[in-house]
């Protein structure tokens, strides 16, 4: 898929839009991502911390399979530990 002259909403719509949920409550949580997309809402971070409230975050789920372990790391400002990835920023160059 060629993306560079797309919007972005239709990008990400498309996106989710091909998932196939496997159980009720990730079926909800595409229906309602569909919905804030298609409403035309901005999908990336303006400002930190977290303007808007609601924007695109990417994770990464690696595992080792011979281990059955998925990597986590130490997310300081959430306090959590999360799979890692980070925040499309509007105005930063990837």
């Amino acid at each position: 898929m060629t993306v560079a002259n797309r919007d972005p909403h239709a990008v990400v719509r498309d996106l989710v839009a091909v998932v196939i949920p496997l159980d009720e409550h990730a079926a909800h949580d595409q229906t309602t991502t569909l919905s804030w997309v298609e409403s035309g809402a901005p999908l990336f971070r303006i400002a930190r911390p977290a303007t808007p409230d609601k924007h695109l975050c990417v994770y990464s789920a690696l595992l080792d399979e011979a281990r059955r372990t998925v990597l986590l790391v130490d997310h300081v400002k959430a306090g959590l530990w999360l799979c890692p990835g980070f925040i499309r920023q509007v105005g930063c160059r990837v």
